[in-house]
């Protein structure tokens, strides 16, 4: 009995959760819709900084710190994408293209 009351008691905390979970609006899957899987499954990992930097595997106990080799700081998303000088010419590389994308049209307006 106490078995099944705690499954009952988890199958109600799922529907009040799945409640309170927004559906993707259309602009939202529209913008997905267009990238290969790739793309989206690292940008989720980046922006959940659930990703193969020290920072992250270090907490998962696999890794033995935290630390980046530069040195400077962990090695979390803000530090590679942003500070660290080992990835400066890939951060340039980055913004450049990133840059030629903003600068496109996404979409057209009537």
């Amino acid at each position: 009995k106490e078995c099944v009351g705690k499954v009952v008691g988890q199958a109600e905390e799922w529907e009040t959760y799945q409640k309170l979970i927004s559906k993707p609006s259309k602009s939202t899957l529209q913008y997905w819709m267009y990238l290969c899987k790739a793309r989206p499954a690292i940008l989720i990992q980046l922006r959940t900084e659930r990703v193969g930097l020290g920072h992250y595997l270090w907490r998962i106990k696999k890794h033995e710190n935290p630390y980046c080799e530069c040195g400077l700081s962990g090695q979390s998303v803000k530090h590679a994408l942003l500070d660290c000088p080992l990835y400066a010419d890939e951060r340039e590389l980055m913004w450049a293209e990133s840059k030629d994308s903003v600068e496109r049209p996404i979409c057209k307006r009537d």
